[in-house]
């Protein structure tokens, strides 16, 4: 299916064309569209990013450059072998410690 624009193309102040598009069928028939962006006229986009939420994607965007970095010298360092006995030494601390905290007495 190819697409052809009509000749009467302009832009109005939104950037959407004026005019329709015009849907060329392989097998001789034509047939016209209306633009998909034209149905969605009213619908505007919401910038609704609070300063709350840029800080949270930039305190994200920092901690996981920091693992990133972190692990790729760890894994430059110590080898795969090491990289993985790592976690597995530093996971089974936090491991042993749930337990006992999960029945202290919390008043």
């Amino acid at each position: 299916m190819s697409m052809a624009y009509s000749p009467s193309e302009e832009k109005d102040k939104s950037g959407s064309f004026k005019g329709d598009v015009v849907a060329t069928l392989e097998d001789g028939v034509v047939a016209n569209a209306t633009n998909a962006f034209d149905q969605r006229k009213g619908e505007e986009l919401k910038h609704a990013l609070l300063p709350r939420h840029m800080a949270m994607i930039s305190i994200g965007g920092v901690i996981g450059t920091g693992l990133f970095l972190g692990t790729a010298s760890s894994l430059h360092n110590a080898g795969p072998l090491g990289l993985w006995l790592g976690y597995l030494v530093m996971g089974s601390v936090p491991r042993q410690q749930i337990p006992p905290a999960s029945w202290a007495n919390i008043t």
